[in-house]
């Protein structure tokens, strides 16, 4: 087992699979399963990938690489879905939005995962066989769609003034922060000699595992219980979203009729 890597390569994966597992430890024996389930369905998954591959034989090292990228996309499908429930928890309700404001995010998000595509086909991998650079193409455009989205959410609630809770804070600059040096060590790495490119997959792996370590320190703090909303407080708020308490009583008397 990791007889194929080397000294550096089969320490750093130890080191990920055991944080890996740790982190599912913190999940399982916190409140993150019912408050948070995909992100959830990530870790659990992340820490089974992991110890599925390092139980992969050095005799089977292009089965290793095959089973590898197939993972990969497996994890960037389940981190769009961690990504969707950032949004509802950050945005919350589409009553709750100003009028406008989901198509606009959704504009925004489908132009910049066009381009992160149009991106991935252009500088797709120039080394490997047609598998193995489909794989990558597909892997790059997944994780750099994702990066831009994550941006485009934390600057497009930054800029409507919505605050985020702790955990959910937590959990993106994670995500933000692997996924960002993972695009660029992806598109690097595809286009750069073996040796440079194995540089960028240290880097982005090392970039993961200190996502690892900061979701553990972020999630082991208990969420603090937010105050109770006082009337005034809630008049304020109704004040400022006359449209949308205007569209949610016609909601209501159409139902009743």
């Amino acid at each position: 087992m990791l007889t194929h890597l080397s000294a550096f390569d089969a320490g750093l994966w130890l080191v990920i699979a055991a944080c890996q597992i740790l982190l599912a430890i913190i999940v399982h024996r916190t409140t993150m399963e019912r408050h948070y389930p995909a992100f959830s369905l990530f870790v659990y998954f992340a820490a089974l990938k992991t110890v599925a591959l390092l139980s992969i034989s050095s005799r089977y090292a292009l089965l290793f690489a095959g089973v590898y990228y197939a993972v990969s996309l497996m994890a960037s499908v389940l981190m769009a879905l961690v990504v969707g429930e950032i949004y509802y928890k950050v945005f919350g309700p589409r009553l709750a939005l100003p009028e406008g404001t989901p198509r606009s995010v959704a504009l925004w998000l489908a132009a910049a995962v066009t381009c992160c595509v149009i991106l991935a086909v252009v500088l797709r991998p120039t080394h490997g066989g047609p598998y193995t650079t489909i794989l990558g193409a597909i892997q790059a455009a997944l994780v750099s769609g994702l990066s831009v989205s994550m941006w485009i959410l934390a600057g497009y609630s930054r800029w409507l003034g919505i605050s985020w809770r702790p955990h959910v804070a937590g959990i993106a600059v994670g995500i933000v922060l692997s996924l960002s040096i993972h695009t660029i060590t992806l598109f690097v790495g595809g286009l750069s000699s073996r040796p440079t490119a194995e540089l960028a997959r240290r880097v982005g792996q090392l970039a993961y595992l200190l996502s690892l370590a900061w979701w553990g320190w972020a999630l082991w703090e208990k969420e603090p219980v937010p105050e109770k909303a006082t009337p005034e407080m809630v008049r304020a708020v109704l004040s400022g979203h006359q449209e949308t308490m205007e569209a949610a009583n016609q909601m209501l008397e159409e139902l009743r009729s």
